[in-house]
């Protein structure tokens, strides 16, 4: 194979990859894309070094580049078109430095949300950045690459290297002895570099802000539709009060109190360590006890938590939040968002709850168009009752907010064959539940074209998006000025484009 003894002296024979079987692995997120080209080879480096190294190599060779962390994604991002690709696998960047005086922690990128949680465990602190509900196993350098509806305002800093193999650092941990204590040092050269997919940098190390872990409260409401469960997220949403809400549709709602004896097990666990006393104890235990027959008939719902530097602030502006719900809301057992808080981390979703597939798209808009949003959403849906009927696709939801915005996150689930990067997820007993199933093309092939109808519907009422990748459009929105920057800032820091060619439009 080409280029596998170059890329084995620098990070070692066992962490190249080049038997057919992985580099097809490699080729994939949780979308069949029909560009998708197998790359040359795939190479697990340790070091930042060797990720250099590994770039100097590709600069001279004329090899694209493609970071990538868990593959858990659904935009393309981690997936290429060319051939001569290497793909970075950053899975043993995966160090953690905690400097509790100074409240950071600097992380290899390719450490999972779920193992920082472990690493600070015991101290009081968690990350002030919040990861996506998969950070089970996606990385915290996936995240920080492709965007997170909301903010990346957690990210003090990152450890980079260039397309010609230059180590950089952003943040005042770019000043040599400096703690990385802060993100605004001259411009914000730590931004430049969030969400952009790969194509300026390959990230191999994030330190993010810490914050003491805080009292929390929580409140869930049922509504009879959705556009009512969305106008109560603009309404709080509009007020700045700083509280977490997120959304789902009711078949969600169900599916979520079925849990597996695993998982049930350790939010139990997590439950019982958060308890503030033995009475808030018995309460909580009883609510998951009656989670299952509470959520059946929930409908759409809406849940909130509030964190504050007190128990009573908390619940003070908790109570403030509650009094925006409009009359169509009914407060239901707050378990849910409990629950979330308790074990915030799982992969549970990335498939149906029988081992349908399932693939999303999303939307952040402003709140003056959420209403107009999901209204055309729902009148899409409905007007595509038939087909998705005939093709057996149901459509579930998930909303989020943690500002003066609304994403909308409408969920595609089918049935069809699940790939190895589904399977490699996959608890054991879902792996052999699962492997019976048959490609599904006509299927597959409709969820694709009504993705691209949703995009547009999106894109009609200035939706934005995180995870751009390949899927969602970048330059073609951009201001003819801005897109001239955006282009120049890509040729000066990469102009044979090896890095992440493509994504971006770039």
């Amino acid at each position: 194979m080409p280029h596998a003894a170059a890329i084995a002296a620098i990070v070692g024979r066992d962490h190249v990859l080049s038997e057919d079987t992985a580099r097809a692995y490699y080729a994939s997120d949780l979308v069949l894309w029909e560009y998708a080209c197998p790359p040359a080879l795939v190479a697990l480096p340790g070091t930042t070094g060797e990720v250099a190294a590994i770039a100097r190599y590709a600069q001279e060779q004329g090899l694209v580049l493609v970071p990538r962390g868990a593959g858990l994604s659904y935009t393309g991002g981690v997936v290429s078109g060319d051939g001569d690709a290497i793909v970075l696998d950053l899975s043993r960047l995966d160090g953690v430095t905690i400097d509790a005086i100074n409240m950071t922690v600097k992380v290899g990128a390719g450490l999972s949300w779920a193992s920082l949680s472990k690493a600070l465990a015991g101290t009081g602190l968690r990350p002030q950045q919040l990861g996506p509900i998969s950070g089970e196993y996606s990385t915290i350098g996936g995240a920080v690459s492709q965007n997170v509806p909301g903010h990346l305002e957690g990210v003090l800093g990152l450890e980079l290297v260039l397309a010609d193999g230059t180590i950089a650092t952003t943040g005042a941990g770019s000043v040599a002895g400096q703690t990385p204590f802060y993100r605004y040092f001259g411009p914000d050269l730590t931004g430049m570099f969030c969400g952009d997919g790969g194509v300026l940098g390959i990230k191999t190390a994030v330190t993010l802000r810490l914050v003491p872990e805080r009292p929390a409260h929580f409140a869930s409401f049922s509504f009879a539709s959705p556009l009512d469960l969305v106008d109560a997220m603009a309404r709080i949403g509009a007020t700045n009060l700083g509280v977490r809400m997120f959304g789902m549709d009711p078949q969600k709602n169900r599916d979520a109190a079925k849990v597996d004896a695993r998982t049930g097990a350790e939010t139990v666990w997590n439950v019982v360590r958060q308890s503030r006393n033995p009475l808030a104890l018995m309460r909580d235990l009883l609510q998951l006890a009656r989670a299952p027959q509470s959520l059946a008939d929930s409908g759409w719902t809406l849940h909130l938590t509030m964190e504050a530097p007190t128990d009573a602030a908390a619940r003070s502006i908790l109570l403030a939040a509650r009094a925006l719900i409009p009359a169509a809301g009914r407060e239901i057992d707050n378990v849910l968002p409990k629950a979330l808080h308790a074990k915030p981390y799982s992969v549970r979703g990335f498939v149906g709850r029988e081992g349908e597939r399932w693939v999303p798209i999303h939307g952040m808009v402003p709140l003056s168009v959420a209403h107009a949003t999901m209204a055309a959403l729902d009148q899409y849906f409905a007007a595509h009752a038939k087909p998705l009927a005939a093709n057996d696709i149901t459509i579930g939801y998930f909303f989020s907010s943690v500002g003066a915005y609304v994403s909308m996150e409408p969920m595609f689930y089918w049935r069809d064959a699940l790939s190895p990067l589904h399977h490699r997820y996959l608890s054991e007993r879902n792996r052999v539940r699962f492997a019976d199933r048959s490609n599904n093309v006509a299927a597959r092939a409709k969820v694709a074209a009504m993705r691209e109808d949703v995009r547009a519907i999106f894109r009609a009422h200035g939706a934005l998006h995180a995870q751009l990748a390949r899927f969602y459009p970048y330059l073609d929105l951009l201001e003819p000025g801005t897109a001239i920057l955006a282009r120049r800032l890509k040729q000066a820091l990469d102009p044979n484009r090896i890095l992440n060619r493509g994504a971006l439009d770039l």
